[in-house]
């Protein structure tokens, strides 16, 4: 898994078509990230998926905030590590550490859709009798 120009919006490289790196309370939770995973399948090129990025104490946000810790880990695969390139795909710096993150704390990566329907299901089960202007937490 690569990380292309990750303080900046990038064009369509490789297999996605962009990734919202996503950390909830991180140091880096503005940053447009650009997935490139190497598939020999071209059906992943024409899938278009866009990617999001999770870090380990995003993980832990969620499960404080209800969702359970099987369903999170079906959805998101570790990272293996980044390799931060210029827009003319010159390599700057290759790390198995994400930007804002300390040494040895996972990373994940998981499509968008499946990332957001996810938290659909898991939050509706929580809070699910809630309705928007009722009061209630």
């Amino acid at each position: 898994m690569y990380a292309v120009n990750p303080w900046g919006k990038v064009l369509l490289i490789g297999s996605s078509v962009g990734t919202y790196a996503m950390g909830i309370g991180m140091r880096w939770r503005e940053s447009n990230v650009q997935v490139i995973e190497k598939r020999v399948d071209p059906r992943y090129e024409l899938a278009l998926r866009r990617r999001c990025v999770c870090t380990g104490q995003t993980v832990r946000l969620l499960t404080d905030l209800g969702c359970t810790k099987a369903r999170i880990e079906s959805v998101f695969q570790r990272a293996k590590g980044w390799r931060f390139l210029r827009p003319s795909l010159e390599m700057i710096k290759e790390s198995t550490v994400f930007p804002g993150c300390a040494d040895g704390e996972a990373v994940y990566h998981c499509e968008e859709g499946s990332l957001l329907r996810m938290l659909r299901t898991e939050f509706f089960a929580f809070w699910g009798r809630r309705k928007l202007g009722d009061g209630g937490l």
